[in-house]
């Protein structure tokens, strides 16, 4: 392109005179990306298997490809009030991934797309920073920062989004902006638009860069081109065509904070920057935005102009008010931003170099060196605290289990034409049908498919759910068609609504090993012999507690929780036990060990937290009471709180 500084060429394979540097930089990156789609695809696939994908966004994409390659393009059921993915956004890529269904029908085919469409956006990133910065190390040191970077392995682990689908397009767009392949980049930028209606946002950046930037007018005047006809397809022509009258765009409501249009929001923009600037440098968003550039040593600052290209993205995410968007190391929404990110932490790494050679006399090529050793000390770092890879500091493999192989066994009694109402993670295991309704939402299902241990969302609390499927039960239509282990599948007309012993096993644990063993009595009937820990990302942790029933429990119990800080005060009552709804303490036998799983606990209260146990009984008078505990034996140390009513099972350190 015109204006651009002439770059050593890649050398060509086809020639012959590769070097033997090159041959092993380009195998090393090449292992990579095969390792990464190894070990991520079992990961994600083995999540699936366990039930830990969600019908938001694994049930409903699955549906809306499956329904495409039959012919019905876009549709779904998932969503009460709209009937096709159209309503929401415009994703054509949708199409051509619907024939992938001829060579593996089920979801598992998108998790195992997403993953290898992420690693395969490594490889443009290792060409160009060979290219720009000149170093075999440098190029391999951004391709492996790229695959351990949290903010896109997030991206990849929420179940799946066309728009992440996007990441190696823009990668390779990037590439062949930069290194003078105008024509390519211009194809390429339009593929990368079929992935969702605000990619062609960021062409029309990248066309700007080259017009403007790179003096490349025809090919950039026509990138400019192609993204505003993008943008008009979307945004003005598809996705208001199938918005629910009622509805409306479904979207402005995030933004009604700067507008009630997208012209009232561009004015608001404009007109107060204090006020967007306000929006923009809250605590939370200005850690996230350090979760963005660390992994790269803050070396996308050092280009500017490529990272300004990812401003409509950054727009979109953190002008928001939906805080979910503002968290990019959870969901999907950092997809767009990543390849604007660590392409310009490549062009900053080129310029710091040149800046040493220039200013400190220092080589550039050893400056280069330096600077990609700290880009993968910082990766590191980041990813063992942050990441999702079993190098990261909270991975834990799913396993399959008893429970999973009896969910997938009710799953196989569901005849595949039904119309079926099942739980947010059992969704995904029956999406192929023109029928899914998520749960509470039932319509004309004619089975509703329930796991007691698993999320209850959309509803908030396992109470809430309890109740809805006691009501179902009580007054039908539906009967018990078959219940263990805690799933619950029904079946319209069926009559049968007495739950069978089978159905409780979920809640009894025949010789358990806990993580942590304990003797602590609770009052005379309860014992607490061990419970174990699962902490997850973002301070927060289940418990799961090991009750031995030393005689039968006539009072109703409560297990209350509370977070303590070093002083011993109180900063959080919780009572996150699910398990007592669906096998309350009346029903306990004498002898028998009772599973406790609790709902996730949030931990980041303070710097340090113990997390207390009370268990508090009622016998039918005014009050209730607390079963003060008797800590007998521990593997740790035991401290009492609120007077000697709660016990200290486990003091948590935040540390980053």
């Amino acid at each position: 392109m015109k204006g651009t500084t002439k770059m050593p060429k890649l050398p060509s394979m086809s020639t012959g005179r590769i070097r033997k540097s090159d041959l092993v930089a380009i195998v090393t990156v090449v292992v990579l990306i095969f390792l990464f789609v190894a070990v991520f695809s079992t990961i994600r696939v083995l999540q699936h298997r366990t039930f830990q994908t969600h019908a938001w966004d694994l049930a409903n994409m699955d549906q809306a490809v499956w329904n495409t390659l039959h012919g019905r393009f876009f549709e779904f059921s998932t969503v009460k009030g709209a009937t096709t993915r159209l309503t929401y956004h415009f994703e054509p890529i949708l199409v051509p991934i619907a024939l992938l269904y001829l060579l593996h029908d089920s979801a598992e085919t998108l998790l195992i797309l997403q993953t290898l469409a992420i690693a395969l956006g490594a490889f443009p990133l290792f060409l160009l920073a060979k290219n720009r910065i000149g170093s075999n190390f440098a190029g391999v040191a951004f391709a492996v920062a790229y695959l351990l970077y949290p903010s896109l392995e997030a991206a990849n682990f929420f179940d799946f989004h066309p728009v992440v689908l996007a990441v190696p397009f823009l990668m390779w767009a990037l590439y062949l902006l930069l290194t003078n392949k105008p024509r390519q980049f211009f194809i390429v930028s339009l593929l990368a638009m079929t992935c969702r209606e605000d990619i062609p946002l960021l062409v029309i950046m990248m066309g700007l860069y080259a017009f403007f930037i790179l003096k490349e007018r025809k090919w950039g005047g026509l990138t400019i081109i192609a993204g505003i006809v993008g943008a008009v397809i979307g945004f003005i022509l598809v996705i208001p065509a199938f918005w629910v009258s009622a509805m409306g765009n479904p979207f402005l409501i995030r933004y009604g904070h700067i507008g009630n249009s997208p012209l009232d929001m561009l004015q608001t923009v404009l007109t107060r920057p204090g006020y967007i600037f306000k929006i923009l440098t809250t605590d939370y968003k200005l850690s996230n935005y350090y979760a963005l550039l660390f992994p790269f040593a803050f070396t996308s600052l050092f280009s500017p102009l490529i990272l300004c290209m990812a401003l409509p993205s950054f727009a979109i995410n953190f002008l928001s008010q939906w805080s979910l968007m503002h968290n990019m190391e959870w969901l999907h929404f950092a997809a767009t931003l990543v390849p604007f990110i660590v392409v310009s932490g490549v062009e900053g790494v080129a310029f710091l170099a040149r800046q040493a050679r220039k200013l400190l006399k220092i080589d550039d090529n050893f400056a280069a060196i330096v600077l990609a050793l700290i880009i993968l000390g910082c990766s590191f770092y980041h990813h063992y605290y942050r990441g999702f890879s079993p190098a990261s500091l909270h991975f834990q493999l799913p396993r399959i289990g008893h429970h999973h192989r009896v969910g997938e066994r009710l799953v196989s009694m569901i005849p595949p034409q039904a119309a079926v109402s099942a739980q947010s993670d059992l969704a995904p295991h029956l999406s192929h049908r023109q029928k899914l309704y998520v749960f509470p939402r039932i319509e004309d299902a004619e089975y509703i498919f329930l796991d007691v241990t698993s999320i209850v969302f959309p509803m908030k609390t396992m109470q809430e759910f309890h109740d809805r499927v006691t009501t179902i039960l009580e007054a039908g239509p539906f009967g018990i068609l078959a219940a263990e282990d805690g799933y619950l599948l029904l079946q319209r007309g069926l009559h049968n609504t007495e739950l069978p012993d089978e159905f409780y096993t979920f809640a009894r644990a025949i010789e358990p090993t806990p993580e942590f063993s304990t003797d602590i009595r609770f009052g005379s009937g309860l014992q607490l012999i061990g419970f174990d820990i699962t902490y997850g990302r973002n301070a927060v942790a289940t418990f799961s507690l090991y009750i031995k029933v030393l005689e039968r429990q006539e009072d109703e119990l409560r297990f209350c929780w509370y977070l303590v800080n070093e002083n011993g005060e109180t900063l959080a009552e919780l009572t996150p036990v699910t398990t007592t709804w669906w096998y309350p303490p009346e029903m306990w036998q004498v002898g028998e060990i009772v599973r406790l799983d609790t709902t996730s606990i949030g931990l980041a209260r303070a710097s340090r937290v113990t997390v207390a146990l009370r268990v508090i009984s009622d016998s039918g008078s005014e009050s209730w009471r607390a079963l003060n505990p008797q800590p007998l034996t521990t593997d740790f140390a035991v401290k009492l709180f609120h007077d000697g009513t709660s016990v200290g099972i486990r003091t948590y350190q935040y540390k980053y």
